[in-house]
């Protein structure tokens, strides 16, 4: 599947390229808290792919001529791709299941140039959503008022892409002095989202809500088939301000169980014997010859994320026998510019005089913020947070900044120098467990618990 647009305007009133992509969509029942029509008193969202899925969205937006006016108008650029997406709404119990042993692409490809106008591209790609709901699961008798979203990866390969890039350029600008602009909007924004699995399992009466994704190696020796999912965000802005953003999540679990009446259990579980390969990375970069502005790279990755919460128990556990990789990095930067200009200023009957001088720029700031496994769970009586590794969680963030070197008298309006800004934070995991929450007959904490077990295995 894919979808194409594009857009190129040669004059001034700006440009949209939208472009959206779906491989497979199933939607059984309504939605969660819509009672306007009638839901079946089992929903099952089923699908198993053993061939290919390949799933591309491409914009392009861009300035196709050179203009030098500077109008205040935007070369937007939109592409939205999505492999799976599975909803499924239950009275009594409901299941979204993808069973996958093949290759599933998913890209989103988002291109924005303008000149002296502002470019903007936003690309977002997500592998596999799941969203499940049970709205009235109070009936014993149809098979215990369930709400499950499952993903098994069995030796197969789950890649998912979004690439944003936003350029602005000064091409057909002559700049005159210190060549500030004042006028247009003159900047690049960049936004990239990448997400691998997606559940969402909420259930409301009923007895239990699970998530569960499993990530298998099938087969032994050479004949093995590693399970992967590879998850990458590419943001990358350049103008005389830029500004990129990056975010990538590998596996992303909600699992809210309530009951007014009777108990309710949550559970996320994800089970890695495989490869998850977690990526995000912005660039911003101002290098133009012109007064420059802020450069700014946001890069944000998350390996596994769990959020549970359950009327009596909840439950978050990571059983990793494989490799878990995630990384961030964000890079801004501001170049050097110079322009001649002419004092005319004559002392003792010397001169004019020609200088070289720079241009003034702002800041350069990159944050880069990367957490390998993130576990919240809250619950009535018990709640706990598991991690079981006996494979390799490896989790990396950096950040760069940097700014040109300027005389003792170049600074900010505000008086203060110009800076370079570079924050970067790696967590390898992250634990939350409280119990004591809920409502109806479950209020008293009974026990909860954050357990981490690290196991060489190594031979």
């Amino acid at each position: 599947v894919a979808a194409d647009a594009q857009n190129i305007n040669g004059r001034t009133s700006g440009a949209t390229a939208t472009a959206a992509a779906a491989g497979i969509v199933q939607i059984v029942g309504t939605t969660f808290f819509d009672f306007t029509f009638a839901n079946p008193e089992t929903a099952i969202a089923s699908v198993t792919n053993s061939g290919l899925i390949d799933v591309r969205a491409n914009a392009r937006a861009n300035m196709g001529a050179t203009d030098a006016t500077g109008f205040s108008v935007t070369f937007a650029a939109d592409a939205f791709a999505i492999g799976v997406s599975q909803y499924a709404t239950g009275d009594n119990n409901a299941e979204a299941r993808v069973n996958n042993s093949g290759p599933i692409d998913v890209a989103a490809v988002a291109l924005a140039s303008a000149l002296t106008q502002r470019a903007q591209a936003t690309a977002t790609a997500q592998g596999i959503f799941q969203d499940v709901d049970v709205v009235f699961g109070d009936d014993p008798d149809e098979g215990g008022n369930i709400a499950r979203a499952q993903v098994d990866n069995s030796g197969g390969l789950i890649r998912v892409a979004a690439t944003a890039s936003a350029f602005q350029d000064l091409v057909g600008f002559t700049t005159a002095g210190a060549g500030t602009l004042t006028f247009g909007f003159h900047s690049a924004f960049a936004t990239a989202n990448a997400g691998g699995i997606q559940q969402i399992v909420e259930l409301l009466d009923g007895t239990s809500a699970i998530a569960v994704f499993n990530n298998a190696v099938v087969g032994t020796g050479t004949a093995a088939a590693i399970g992967v999912l590879s998850v990458a965000a590419n943001a990358l802005a350049s103008g005389v301000d830029a500004d990129a953003f990056a975010f990538a999540t590998g596996v992303d679990q909600f699992v809210s169980a309530v009951d007014l009446t009777n108990a309710a259990n949550a559970s996320a579980a994800v089970d890695n014997d495989g490869i998850i390969n977690v990526a995000a990375n912005a660039t911003a970069i101002v290098d133009q010859a012109t007064t420059g502005s802020t450069a700014f790279a946001s890069a944000g990755a998350e390996g596994i994320i769990q959020d549970v919460f359950g009327q009596t128990a909840g439950d978050a556990v990571v059983n990793n026998g494989g490799t878990l990789n995630v990384a961030a990095h964000a890079v801004a930067s501001i170049i050097a510019n110079t322009y001649v200009d002419t004092d005319f200023t004559t002392i003792g009957g010397n001169g004019p005089y020609t200088i070289t001088a720079q241009f003034a720029v702002g800041d350069a700031i990159a944050n880069a913020d990367a957490e390998g496994v993130d576990q919240d769970v809250l619950a009535g009586l018990t709640a706990s947070a598991v991690v079981d590794n006996s494979g390799i969680i490896d989790v990396q963030a950096t950040a760069d900044a940097s700014v040109p070197t300027f005389a003792p008298d170049d600074f900010d309006s505000d008086g203060t120098p110009n800076r370079a800004e570079a924050n970067a934070d790696a967590t390898g995991i992250n634990q939350y467990a409280d119990a004591g929450f809920g409502f109806g007959p479950t209020t008293a904490g009974d026990l909860a618990r954050a357990i981490f077990v690290n196991t060489d295995t190594a031979e």
